[in-house]
């Protein structure tokens, strides 16, 4: 169950602002300034029930969502569990024992599509979430080498096995979600216009939609062909490019807005934008430059087959236009209150922020410098490793998942 879970909203840093409210009390209260905000720095471990999101240690932390009721949630990635921060600004798992699996410990009810106990759950990496636009006491979960899309409902205290049947390829389309087959998905969000759920398939190279009503389809991306074409056509007609094998690391991230979804389409070293109700793609930001292509030989068949490896990695393009920017592997998206988009450009350690008039600036950590320092400072004078996600809460703050340095960072509206 839910230890406060929906009541109360979060209180995320309460501080006084003296005399002068131009001058915060606490140099964290600052616009524009950079403070860890969970986890400590450095130190990947698991932190007990009830610690406070300061002491709390996590664990390669990959991303967080925030519900309707503004409780954070995030999927604690190599500790095996989705926790949240509760009202009181401790630290409580809400679902996962924190052993590497696929279902219960102790238990036979999970193996189905039937629900069962949420805190006996065994993960395998979950890594990314998304609160139900509807009801803030549900959960979506990506389940990364699960090969599912879950559902926790923190009411009851029960998961499901949404979508996925947990083996690793393509297909189901058009059939019962839990028939379906996914590979590595990476990423969940809400068109919160009609309540359709929308998933990155990572290692399929696709992004699919499941309807309020159960029905899964592709809608991006050409199913088990990586590659990079189809700027200004049909999304479905499009190639994507997102890293595969059991060793890849997540990427391939989306994010919804007014209709429209944004993906980092990582190792294409690009941002691409779908209309939703056109059903067309574009390049958002990014400039792709073919790395060449491997020989990939099967095993069994010894066929030849020539995959596309991506874009060269690299760092350019700061104050001008975002589609004649380089990134290197940038991995997450998230779009802030006033319509500037943000970029985790992941192998280059740091945000980058696209403004409304399309051009493209480094807004947080120094491009190229893998460290920490900076925070009570100026974001983008900080330090950071390689974060592999970003959020923006409902006051237009954006949380900063400071993956190798095991924190949540936040950079203060």
């Amino acid at each position: 169950m839910r230890h406060i879970f929906s009541v109360l909203a979060l209180s995320l840093v309460a501080c006084g602002g003296g005399d002068d409210d131009t001058q915060p009390a606490d140099p964290c209260e600052a616009s524009g300034a950079i403070c860890t905000w969970a986890g400590v720095p450095g130190q990947a471990m698991f932190a007990p029930e009830g610690e406070d999101r300061l002491e709390a240690s996590l664990y390669l932390p990959q991303d967080i969502a925030f519900g309707s009721d503004g409780i954070p949630v995030f999927p604690d990635f190599n500790n095996h569990r989705v926790r949240h921060i509760g009202a009181d600004d401790k630290v409580y798992t809400i679902t996962g024992t924190g052993m590497l699996g696929d279902g219960p410990i102790g238990s036979d009810g999970c193996y189905t599509d039937s629900p069962c106990d949420a805190m006996a759950h065994a993960w395998n990496h979950p890594t990314n979430v998304a609160v139900d636009p509807d009801d803030p006491n549900i959960v979506w979960v990506a389940a990364w080498h699960n090969s599912r899309i879950n559902k926790l409902d923190l009411t009851t205290g029960e998961i499901i096995w949404h979508a996925g049947d947990g083996g690793r390829n393509y297909d189901g389309d058009g059939g019962p979600l839990a028939d379906a087959t996914l590979d590595l998905p990476s990423s969940v969000a809400f068109d919160d216009r009609n309540g359709d759920l929308y998933f990155s398939d990572q290692a399929n190279h696709i992004i699919r939609k499941i309807t309020r009503s159960g029905e899964i389809s592709t809608i991006a991306g050409q199913p088990r062909q990586p590659g990079y074409s189809g700027d200004g056509g049909p999304a479905v007609d499009a190639m994507l490019h997102g890293h595969t094998a059991q060793k890849a690391d997540p990427g391939s991230k989306i994010t919804i807005a007014d209709g429209m979804l944004y993906l980092t389409d990582t190792v294409n070293g690009i941002v691409r934008v779908i209309d939703l109700d056109a059903g067309t793609i574009d390049l958002f930001a990014g400039k792709y430059t073919s790395a060449g292509v491997d020989e990939i030989i099967d095993p069994e068949t010894k066929e030849v087959t020539m995959v596309d490896k991506g874009s060269v990695p690299g760092f350019a393009g700061d104050g001008g236009p975002a589609t004649e920017a380089v990134f290197n592997t940038p991995r997450d998206v998230a779009v802030g209150i006033d319509g500037e988009v943000y970029i985790a450009d992941t192998k280059n350690s740091c945000i980058r922020v696209i403004t409304p008039d399309g051009n493209i600036d480094t807004f947080a950590g120094q491009c190229g410098v893998t460290g920490f320092e900076g925070d009570e400072g100026p974001a983008n004078e900080a330090l950071l490793g390689e974060p592999f996600g970003v959020e923006v809460d409902a006051e237009g703050n954006l949380y900063i998942a400071d993956t190798l340095n095991h924190v949540f960072r936040r950079v203060k509206k």
